[in-house]
């Protein structure tokens, strides 16, 4: 297998577009569909597909969103500013063609002009990050940072505890001095 073609399989089993699929993975834009469709039909690009699908089925709705907002993080807004350059209604037939995944709005004016609206790359970042902490959190594992913040809360409890037990031994002692003659 061409490492194109194990391209395609990684892009395909996130994308589940074959023609996308295709493009991402170096070939020709022109013919993407019916290389992706070919491809598809390959035995061995199959079973990498499904292998690649079951690695993922455990975690596949928290896949598929951290595969969309990697797109929106770091995908290309190319087409989109080919978007704005259109001139004719004639060139909007190959709309289907462009990649606007990470459009958020599109607004025409009145005076013709096209005002575009693209999603927040900062904020994919951040879920990314926060989607990341969480997981790694959830499977036991922790940083330094965490390890050393949760030693201090530790020995914070036990110094609190101990200072309330010292207290509460001082007071008891107190109350039974006053009561009581130790020289009787």
């Amino acid at each position: 297998m061409t490492i194109k073609e194990q391209l395609f399989c990684y892009y395909y089993s996130q994308l589940q577009n074959p023609k996308e699929a295709a493009i991402k993975s170096g070939f020709n834009k022109k013919n993407a569909e019916m290389i992706g469709a070919k491809l598809l039909l390959k035995e061995n690009i199959k079973e990498r597909i499904n292998f690649i699908l079951n690695e993922n089925k455990k975690n596949d709705l928290l896949q598929k969103s951290i595969i969309g907002l990697e797109r929106l993080a770091f995908g290309s807004i190319s087409d989109a500013i080919k978007l704005t350059f259109v001139e004719n209604k004639e060139d909007l037939v190959n709309l289907s063609e462009l990649d606007l995944f990470n459009i958020s709005e599109i607004k025409k004016s009145k005076t013709g002009g096209v005002e575009i609206k693209f999603f927040d790359r900062l904020k994919a970042l951040e879920k990314i990050l926060e989607i990341s902490q969480l997981t790694a959190n959830k499977s036991g594992e922790f940083d330094l940072f965490d390890a050393i913040k949760q030693s201090a809360k530790a020995v914070s409890k036990d110094k609190d505890l101990l200072g309330a037990q010292d207290e509460n031994l001082d007071k008891h002692l107190d109350k039974n001095l006053d009561e009581e003659s130790f020289y009787d």
